[in-house]
């Protein structure tokens, strides 16, 4: 989804759920319901009842502190504006003068909106490998969510997940293990076990687990990760896609080398239909393709393949972006055989 639209909906779902106990209730729920009686009329009815089942949820929760009922409301009517914009792109400008006309300073999702985009400014600071920063910044901004909506908030939850993967990245891995399972169950409590989100934690972990903890009976479900993720959203969602692309990883750390050269093969072509050869991802794709090779013994091309990575990613991120050293690390120890593929557990 578009990224204004996606932050249209973050406000929307935000702004509903603050009015519900304010004096601007009754216009509120008049005007979202008025909106789907012009746009998907059929559903306007059962709109209106499940907004008034939404403002008694959220008296009650606001009374009481509830911050987990409050996040799964603002969770339940995001996920209500996204399906709508969904199927009706034109009513994302009538929305967007609803909201004007319910809040027109912005006040009432102004501190949710604020973080959210502290959040997504925190895992653009990751993908330009300034970790020190984004880690501070997400840390910071996590810690504000958590007061603010609840550690199982779908917006606090965002945050864990890009921490989490600045912590790896660090080299701190127990610590960005354990945030991810945190926040692999969060997502599964809130968003439900389907949701995209949820499916993209769990596809994290095929990324991070040993040989060891894949091959461990907890885990064993996640190597079927890649189908599930096929029977729920597609084959051609990029949450699938990703899912391969950590489906082979874990099957080159377990030793199958063969099955992770030909996934990952696919996916490095897919992954350059769709971006480009130079995008970040497809570059990492292609860097264990380089990997695979080496474990089937075709170092020449294993070499080869990491060589363009490096010159790529030299060109698209900096000679001294931390994925363009890392690059650069691999390709020395393919070059020189110091290189060893990974021994599969047991």
């Amino acid at each position: 989804m578009d990224p204004e639209v996606t932050s249209l909906v973050q406000g929307a779902g935000a702004t509903l759920v603050a009015l519900m106990a304010t004096g601007a209730w009754q216009r509120a729920r008049d005007g979202i319901t008025q909106l789907w009686q012009r746009v998907q009329p059929h559903g306007a009815e059962a709109v209106g009842a499940e907004l008034q089942a939404s403002r008694e949820d959220a008296l009650a929760a606001q009374a009481s502190g509830d911050h987990e009922t409050l996040s799964e409301l603002r969770a339940q009517w995001q996920g209500r504006f996204r399906r709508l914009l969904a199927a009706e792109p034109e009513a994302a400008a009538e929305l967007r003068r609803l909201l004007d006309e319910l809040d027109p300073s912005g006040s009432a999702a102004a501190p949710v909106v604020v973080l959210a985009s502290r959040s997504r400014t925190g895992r653009a600071l990751f993908r330009l490998g300034r970790y020190a920063e984004a880690e501070e910044l997400l840390r910071r901004t996590r810690a504000e969510q958590e007061r603010l909506l609840g550690a199982g908030d779908p917006d606090t939850l965002d945050s864990a997940h890009g921490l989490q993967l600045v912590l790896g990245n660090l080299g701190r891995r127990e610590e960005a293990l354990a945030l991810l399972r945190s926040t692999v169950a969060g997502r599964r409590a809130v968003l439900g076990p389907s949701h995209p989100l949820t499916l993209r934690s769990r596809s994290s972990l095929l990324a991070m687990l040993t040989a060891s903890e894949l091959a461990a009976e907890d885990d064993s479900t996640l190597l079927s990760l890649p189908q599930e993720c096929v029977r729920h959203l597609g084959a051609d969602h990029t949450v699938t896609v990703g899912a391969r692309h950590n489906h082979a990883w874990a099957l080159y750390l377990l030793g199958r080398f063969e099955a992770a050269e030909e996934e990952i093969r696919l996916v490095t072509e897919e992954y350059g239909r769709r971006f480009g050869p130079d995008y970040p991802i497809a570059l990492s794709a292609r860097q264990l393709h380089a990997r695979t090779q080496a474990a089937l013994g075709r170092r020449e091309s294993a070499v080869e393949l990491m060589a363009e990575v490096v010159a790529r990613r030299e060109h698209s991120l900096g000679p001294e972006h931390p994925f363009t050293t890392a690059g650069r690390q691999l390709l020395n120890e393919l070059g020189t055989g110091q290189q060893r593929p990974p021994r599969p557990p047991g």
